[in-house]
C-alpha cells in the first residue's frame, strides 16, 4: 500500500546527461523518476541519446572536430530540442528537475526553461559548482584552492589529468556555465550531504538556494535478515580516488581474510599490478557485475569496503550495503561521516592510511556482528528510505512552485 503523499502530484521535466546508467548519478536520476511516477506524478525525461532523434545527440568526446568542442561548451541542438519539447507538449510543466547536464546538454538548456517560466531544481551529485574538475582532486590529492580564490588555479595546477590543455578546457567550461546562469537561473539546489552544502556555501552559492536531501535506496523487497559472509567486498568504479590501492596494500596485513573487488575502470591495471607486486592470494578481481549477480555478492559478504580518498557526497555503495544489513568499513571523509556512526552501524578509518584501515578491519571482526549489521539496515530504513526521500522531495517541489507563482 502506498503511504501518504506529501503535496499534490506534479508534472516534472526530468533532465540528465544520458539515457542509461553509467554511474551513481544516473542511477539516482532513474530511481527518482521511478519514485515520482510511483506516487502519481507525471515525469517527462530529457537527455542526450545516440539512437532517438527526438533528443540531442550525445557528444563524442573522442572526436577533435570543432563541432564537438563547441557542443561541450554550448549545445545548440540541446537548446533547440528542449524548446521544441516544451512547445509541442500537451503537458504544463510544474518544474524541471536537473541532475548532471553540463558537458553534454550544457547550460544552453537553462534559457528555454526560464523563458517558459518553469521553476528549476537541481540535484548536485558532485562539486561542479565549487571545482572546475568536479571532484576537488588535484593529481590524486584533495584540493580546495579554487574556493575563495580564482578558478584559474585549475589551469595553473593542471588539475585535470595533469594536463594544461585538459585543465584549460575545464576552466573555460566552468566559467562559461557560470556566465550562462548555472547558479543564478536555478531556483533550488539539492545537496546530498550537509558536507556538500558547506562546500557550496564556501564557494559562493547563496545559502538560501541550498537544501539537503539524502539519496535513497528502495529496500522494501530486500530481506533485513543478517547473513555473515566470509569475505570483504568492494564494488564500484576502479579509479584512484576510490582508494582501492590503499585497501589492497592493507590486505598484506590480513592474509587470513579475503577481499573481492567488483568493477572496472581506468585504474584497473595498476590495481592488478599492486596485487602481483605483493604476491597477494587473498585478493580476487571479479570484473564488472550488475543486477542479481552483484546483489548476491553483496548479500553473502561480511562487510562492504568504501576506502574513498575524495569527498564522497552520499555514497550509494554505502546505502546499498546497508540495504543488505551489512556493516560498512569506510573512510572518514566528505559525506560518509554523515552516513556511518562509528562502531554502531559501521567502522570509520582515516582515508589513505593503511594502519587505520587495518584497525577498522580488526574492529569489524571483534565486534558484535549481528548488532552492527542490524543497526546498518535500521539506519537505512529510518533516514534513506523511499518514503523519507519522496516526502522531502515533494515538499521542496511545492516550495519552489509556490515561490515562483508569487513572483
Amino acid at each position: 500500500m502506498r503511504s501518504m503523499k506529501a503535496g499534490r502530484p506534479v508534472s516534472v521535466l526530468a533532465i540528465n546527461q544520458i539515457d542509461e546508467v553509467r554511474g551513481g548519478s544516473d542511477r539516482c536520476f532513474f530511481n527518482t523518476n521511478e519514485i515520482l511516477e510511483y506516487y502519481g506524478n507525471n515525469v517527462t525525461p530529457f537527455y542526450t541519446s545516440s539512437v532517438n532523434k527526438q533528443y540531442p545527440i550525445e557528444i563524442d568526446f573522442d572526436s577533435r572536430a570543432p563541432s564537438s568542442v563547441i557542443k561541450y561548451f554550448y549545445n545548440f541542438d540541446a537548446r533547440r530540442k528542449l524548446s521544441k519539447l516544451i512547445e509541442v507538449s500537451y503537458v504544463d510543466y510544474d518544474l524541471a528537475h536537473l541532475h548532471i547536464y553540463y558537458g553534454k546538454l550544457t547550460a544552453s538548456i537553462l534559457e528555454p526553461l526560464r523563458r517558459n517560466s518553469i521553476p528549476i531544481v537541481q540535484t548536485l551529485h558532485e562539486y561542479k559548482l565549487s571545482c572546475p574538475v568536479y571532484t576537488h582532486i588535484n593529481n590524486g590529492e584533495v584540493c580546495n584552492k579554487c574556493i575563495g580564490s580564482t578558478s584559474f588555479n585549475c589551469v595553473f595546477n593542471k588539475c585535470k589529468d595533469n594536463s594544461f590543455v585538459s585543465s584549460a578546457v575545464r576552466y573555460l567550461e566552468y566559467n562559461i556555465s557560470r556566465w550562462l546562469g548555472d547558479v543564478d537561473k536555478i531556483d533550488k539546489f539539492i545537496c546530498v550531504s550537509n558536507f556538500q552544502m558547506k562546500k557550496m556555501i564556501q564557494s559562493g552559492v547563496p545559502e538560501s538556494k541550498l537544501t539537503t536531501i539524502y539519496n535513497f535506496v528502495d529496500a522494501e523487497s530486500i530481506s533485513s535478515d543478517v547473513y555473515e559472509g566470509d569475505y570483504l567486498l568492494f564494488f564500484g568504479r576502479l579509479e584512484k580516488i576510490k582508494g582501492v590501492h590503499t585497501l589492497i596494500s592493507t590486505m598484506t596485513r590480513h592474509p587470513d581474510k579475503k577481499l573481492l573487488i567488483v568493477g572496472q575502470g581506468p585504474y584497473e591495471d595498476e590495481l592488478h599490478s599492486i596485487v602481483k607486486e605483493h604476491g597477494l592470494i587473498n585478493v580476487d578481481f571479479l570484473g564488472f557485475k550488475q543486477g542479481e549477480e552483484l546483489w548476491e555478492l553483496v548479500r553473502k559478504s561480511k562487510a562492504i569496503m568504501v576506502p574513498s580518498e575524495w569527498y564522497e557526497n552520499c555514497s550509494m555503495t554505502v546505502l546499498e550495503g546497508k540495504a543488505y544489513s551489512k556493516p560498512i568499513v569506510a573512510s572518514s571523509i566528505g559525506g560518509i561521516t554523515e552516513q556511518i556512526k562509528d562502531g554502531e552501524n559501521g567502522f570509520l578509518h582515516e582515508p589513505g592510511d593503511v594502519e587505520s584501515i587495518s584497525n577498522a578491519i580488526e574492529r569489524l571482526y571483534s565486534s558484535s556482528y549481528n548488532d552492527v549489521a542490524k543497526n546498518s539496515r535500521l539506519d537505512l530504513d529510518e533516514r534513506y528510505s523511499k518514503e523519507v526521500y519522496y516526502n522531502q522531495l515533494s515538499s521542496l517541489y511545492q516550495e519552489v512552485i509556490n515561490a515562483r507563482s508569487t513572483r
